[in-house]
């Protein structure tokens, strides 16, 4: 039910985003973003802490929709091996999709930018007393990101993200991811 509402949700958001877009593509160079990043994370709240050092991943597809503002999905994978043990967990993965409205603001080499938004978020596992469990729910997350231009449609992209999740094991996550971004 809840995945109906957030894809619901996005929907419309997107629909509503998608109205000014004339006027956007006269002040940008391009509409449409993809972006590929790897980096690292964790779980700020577990117990016993496993780090944030964990492995990451995530692509990015945004669509600009006014001057400096963006709309972007996000999905990702942090792969959580504890070590000693993350929560009832001896291994973990946390899956999430979200949307968020991204501002940038523009600087004379890259654009520095800010995002909101809300996600869906799956926790699978192993768990420690044997056999494997998984714990979905919805989220929020609040990001920084850079965008260092190489050429026209070609940047480096960086970016930290913290996500309060409404999980039962651990509630808090932080990552750091960077890499490629094409613009068209």
């Amino acid at each position: 039910m809840r995945l109906k509402i957030l894809m619901l949700s996005s929907a419309v958001l997107l629909a509503c985003v998608a109205a000014p877009l004339t006027a956007a593509e006269q002040q940008e160079s391009y509409t449409f973003t993809l972006g590929l990043l790897g980096g690292v994370g964790g779980a700020v709240d577990a117990e016993p802490d496993p780090g944030l050092g964990q492995s990451s991943w995530m692509l990015a597809a945004g669509m600009v929709s006014a001057p400096r503002t963006l709309v972007v999905v996000r999905a990702g994978r942090l792969a959580i091996d504890g070590d000693p043990a993350f929560e009832r967990f001896s291994k973990a993965d946390l899956e999430y999709v979200n949307i968020a409205g991204e501002y940038r603001f523009a600087q004379p080499t890259y654009d520095f930018g800010t995002y909101l938004g809300l996600g869906y978020y799956r926790l699978n596992g192993d768990l420690l007393a044997g056999g494997n469990t998984s714990d979905s729910d919805l989220g929020i997350v609040l990001g920084l990101t850079g965008d260092f231009d190489i050429t026209r449609y070609l940047s480096f992209i960086a970016e930290v993200s913290g996500h309060y999740v409404f999980l039962g094991d651990a509630n808090i996550f932080a990552m750091a991811n960077a890499g490629l971004a094409v613009h068209f």
